[in-house]
């Protein structure tokens, strides 16, 4: 929040379509990462809070993914 207090599960991953914000994937305490595969299939998301990597599917030409598992 705008006090810096972590809202457990408060946030989201978005990604910017026409000057407008697209929410794409929720339920994120602290972010803290991001990266993808070499050739662009797969995404990785951290998430301290939790102690875990969010791995997505990954589309480039759309930036659209799809969570498939997660590992602590």
């Amino acid at each position: 929040d705008d006090k810096g207090t972590i809202i457990p599960l408060g946030g989201a991953l978005y990604k910017l379509v026409d000057k407008k914000l697209v929410k794409m994937s929720q339920n994120y305490s602290i972010s803290n990462g991001m990266a993808w595969k070499k050739d662009n299939t797969l995404m990785f998301f951290n998430d301290s809070e939790d102690q875990k990597t969010y791995v997505f599917d990954f589309e480039p030409v759309n930036g659209t993914i799809c969570k498939y598992s997660s590992h602590k």
